[in-house]
Parts: structure tokens; sequence; C-alpha cells
């Protein structure tokens, strides 16, 4: 990479002549300078390769939308999107964004053929894969500047949401003005326990059946909701305005509320903490219920390369598995 080639040129003939401590953190400056600006410059120009977009939206109500982010892993995206449908309500105009991150499977022939089977879908597929981040800045940009939202989740492809989860997740903005981000319970709260389904419900036995998901959902349903200072990006739902008044910066005129430089990894994270530096307040939805299997939208790195994985999962032995 440009900036590594530069960073190791530099960093020999600053050691042949002996200046190499003194411009030590110029150096590093420098290299994170080029890094910044090649990830930024490589996704100003990003092209996608389909794009599907279909709203009817009702003047007289706010609009939701929900950004899905998926790369490949098709079974799950569908089961995400009939869960979607499910629990959704007629209060507001929701609309769903799907943001296909250049998936090898059948992801495009799915969509290219039954998008329009499905009310208020956009489908969007890059001509490349640019990484998670990518997928949601674009995604929240269309959903600000083109389709007016006034409340935005962007949630991952492997979930399974029961009946009025948007609506119970929506009245939290309601009650309180400054609420900036909101999160459901789930299963698999990662690295922010205060998530976790068994600190309310210790019986707890993970299940991905869709009756049992609502069953959860409805004993946890009586839950007060509690101030965090993290909520797990897996499922985050925003206001217009927390994006409006948190954007990270302008680059040619295109707004970035995601650090670009976290392609794939820790894009909820500074968000998040630009919101509390804003004055905004993080909000755990105890009384709502979200299902997560988690090993499909994981992400690691392995040989400098960032690749997506998943371990097999027995779903016959969901019970089974301890996922604390």
């Amino acid at each position: 990479m440009v900036y590594l080639r530069f960073k190791a040129k530099a960093i020999r003939i600053l050691k042949v002549l002996k200046i190499y401590g003194p411009v030590k953190n110029t150096i590093e400056y420098c290299c994170l300078f080029l890094r910044k600006y090649r990830i930024i410059a490589r996704s100003r120009f990003v092209t996608f390769e389909h794009r599907y977009i279909n709203c009817q939206a009702d003047p007289n109500k706010k609009t939701v939308c929900v950004i899905v982010s998926c790369y490949n892993h098709l079974e799950y995206t569908k089961q995400a999107i009939d869960s979607y449908y499910a629990a959704i309500d007629d209060l507001h105009n929701y609309i769903l964004i799907v943001m296909d991150d250049h998936s090898t499977d059948q992801t495009k022939s799915f969509f290219t053929q039954n998008a329009r089977k499905y009310k208020n879908l956009c489908y969007f597929r890059y001509n490349n894969n640019m990484g998670l981040t990518q997928t949601w800045n674009d995604g929240t940009l269309f959903a600000l500047k083109t389709l007016k939202a006034d409340y935005i989740f962007i949630i991952n492809n492997d979930v399974i949401m029961p009946e009025q989860t948007f609506y119970k997740l929506l009245t939290h903005f309601d009650r309180n003005k400054k609420i900036g981000a909101v999160g459901p319970l789930t299963n698999s709260p990662g690295y922010e326990p205060r998530q976790d389904i068994r600190h309310f419900y210790p019986a707890y036995r993970a299940s991905d059946c869709r009756a049992d998901v609502q069953a959860t959902a409805e004993i946890i349903k009586h839950n007060r909701p509690v101030q965090l200072a993290h909520i797990n990006g897996f499922f985050m739902g925003f206001p217009r305005k927390a994006f409006e008044k948190n954007i990270y910066s302008y680059i040619l005129f295109k707004p970035y509320f995601f650090d670009p430089l976290n392609r794939n990894a820790g894009n909820e994270d500074e968000f998040l903490r630009r919101l509390k530096q804003g004055g905004f307040k993080i909000l755990g939805a105890m009384d709502v219920f979200v299902f997560h299997y988690k090993d499909i939208s994981q992400h690691r790195f392995a040989e400098g390369k960032v690749t997506r994985f998943r371990r097999d999962k027995n779903f016959s032995a969901l019970n089974s598995i301890d996922e604390t």
C-alpha cells in the first residue's frame, strides 16, 4: 500500500541521516493522513452495480428507514427481512434499505428477481466490496437526503425481530428528546453485557424459532429502559437529529457519519462517543428483545486482509449453546 511504502522508505532515509527520533511523530502523522484520505477518496467515488428503489410514503406519517447491510448468507438475510415485515406497524412509513456489499452468493439474483414483491424496499449493490462502514454511510445519507427519514435503524442481516419491535423502540424517542441512540436486549450482547437477555430472564434458552422469539419478547415487555454507555452495533436506532448534529467530516461536499478508517470494526464506537459528547443519551430498551445469530455478521482480520466468516452452527443444538 502507498502509505506503508512511504513510511518504510522515509524511516530508512531518516535513520541513515540519524534524525528519525526527532521527526518520528511527524512521519506517523503523515502516514495516517495518507491512509485516511486514500480510504475516503476510494469511498467518495463509489459506484453501484445495481439499484432498485420503491418508496410509497404517506406524507402524514413519519418515515422510518431500516438499513440492512449484507454480504452473502442469503438465507439469513431473507429470514431477517421476513421478520422485519412482521415487526413493523401502520403508524409510520417504513422503508427497508438493503445494502449488498458485493455478495458472491445468490443475493444479487434474489433481489433483482424479487425486490418488487416487497413493499417499500430499496436495494443497492456495490461494484466492489467496500466494507461495512461504507454501507452504513451510504445507506444513512440516502435515508436522510432522499427519503427524508425521521428515524434510522441500522441492523445486521442475521437477526430475528418479534412483533412491534420498532414501535416500542420509537416510543423511547418520543418520551425523551435527548435520546440519541437506542438498542434492544439480545441473546448475543457482545461487549455490552447489560444488553444480555439473561439478566432479566435467567431461564432463557437460545432459539431462532419465531414463536420462541415472540414469547421471549412478551416476558420482558414490562421492563424499564436503562441508560448505557454503549450499545451493540448489531441493532441500533437513531433520530434524524443524531446524524444532523454528529457528522464526522465533509469530503468533497459529501458528509460522512461514521469514520471511514474503521472499515469493518469499531464503526459504532466512535460514533456513539461523539453522540455522548454532543449531549445525547444512549438508551438500552430493556422491554425489547431481538434474536441475533452473531457469527454470521462477524468479521476478522487475517494476513492483513479483512475477511468475513461464520462458524458452522448446528441449529438443532442451539439450546445447548452458552453465548455469554
